[in-house]
């Protein structure tokens, strides 16, 4: 059994709540000021890169505790992708069905939905917030291939020149791109920027960091709080006066530098939260934020047509509204599953034992 962390599981919820919030309404004060800060947003949105290290730890910290990692691992994919396989199917027979219901079987509209549903699969996801998974996938694969192996040195290559490249594409580095190609947004093709800072600048880098952490682990908890807050500090304050110099207007692109102290800042504090009394809920806290995940999107699309709005036209109240909603939907979906599962025998402990 590896260990508990409580930490861990206030994240994912406080996270995966702050996730159904941007899906909503930002603050509207919040979204003036990164109009006027240069990477406001990417200096703050630890969120995902967060989700990655935890997502990349604890895929660590239960292979490395398995009698058998290899099986361990195939579990632990096969979970995921079955899961993401399942709403796939689920847009394929909201969406793409009746559209061949509508138009036929035409060569030129097969092909247009065939692209349509490799997109969707491997850049946007079924829908919006599900985006996350595919890179999730490639790093775990990649990471436990490489660490495994002792190709440590390898991977950490492979994954910093990724994370460069995409930082080019769509980072703190595009700038300088720019400086030299004009015209570099009509030369590179969106899907390729997409599918590189998906992949190479968010899954990968920050899958590996949360596997490497779970391997030194205990150097990484002896490290002082104050080295990590120093480097943070420090990459935050240079990368900032750089991007309010070279960027004109609203930083557009996804990636800074930054994000990788922040985020192993973050998940420094993450480990070292004590709140044991938190465990005796952590299955079904667990259980309320992958419900929060998986459907929370479906939810706040069915409470806004309730409600008669769209969005982003609500305001701060309705948008509180639909947020509360949300929450109590996922709440009650949490608790028919673990009725089901008291009902049915279902083995739950070990499906959720793997997220």
């Amino acid at each position: 059994m590896r260990k508990y962390y409580p930490g861990i599981t206030l994240f994912k919820l406080i996270g995966s709540l702050l996730v159904v919030l941007t899906h909503i309404k930002l603050p509207l004060i919040y979204a003036q000021l990164n109009k006027n800060i240069a990477g406001l947003h990417n200096f703050v949105a630890v969120i995902v890169p967060c989700f990655y290290v935890v997502s990349g730890f604890l895929a660590y910290q239960g292979w490395f505790n398995s009698k058998n990692r290899h099986l361990y691992i195939r579990r632990y994919l096969m979970w995921i992708f079955s899961v993401y396989i399942i709403f796939f199917l689920f847009y394929i027979i909201e969406h793409t069905l009746p559209l061949f219901w509508h138009y036929g079987f035409i060569p030129h509209f097969l092909f247009d939905q065939f692209k349509d549903l490799l997109e969707k699969f491997f850049i946007k996801g079924p829908n919006p917030a599900l985006w996350f998974v595919p890179p999730l996938f490639f790093g775990v694969i990649v990471s436990y291939y490489f660490i495994t192996r002792k190709k440590i040195r390898l991977v950490i290559v492979l994954a910093s020149s990724g994370f460069i490249f995409a930082q080019f594409l769509s980072g703190t580095l595009r700038v300088l791109l720019e400086s030299f190609i004009s015209s570099t947004a009509n030369i590179l093709n969106i899907h390729i920027i997409r599918l590189s800072v998906q992949y190479l600048g968010f899954g990968l880098p920050f899958v590996l960091t949360g596997v490497l952490l779970g391997k030194y682990e205990t150097a990484f908890l002896q490290t002082k709080a104050n080295l990590l807050w120093s480097i943070t500090l420090a990459s935050v304050l240079i990368e900032g006066i750089y991007l309010h110099y070279f960027v004109v207007g609203t930083y557009h692109y996804q990636l800074i530098f930054s994000m990788i102290p922040i985020a192993i800042l973050t998940f420094y504090n993450i480990l070292n939260i004590k709140a044991d009394g938190i465990r005796q809920y952590h299955k079904f806290l667990n259980a309320y934020t992958i419900i929060i995940y998986f459907c929370h999107f479906y939810l706040i699309s069915i409470n806004l047509q309730i409600l008669g709005l769209k969005l982003p036209d609500v305001t701060t109240q309705q948008s509180g509204l639909c947020l509360l909603l949300t929450f109590m939907e996922c709440l009650v979906l949490t608790a028919l599953v673990f009725y089901i599962k008291g009902s049915l025998n279902i083995p739950l402990k070990k499906i959720l034992s793997r997220t």
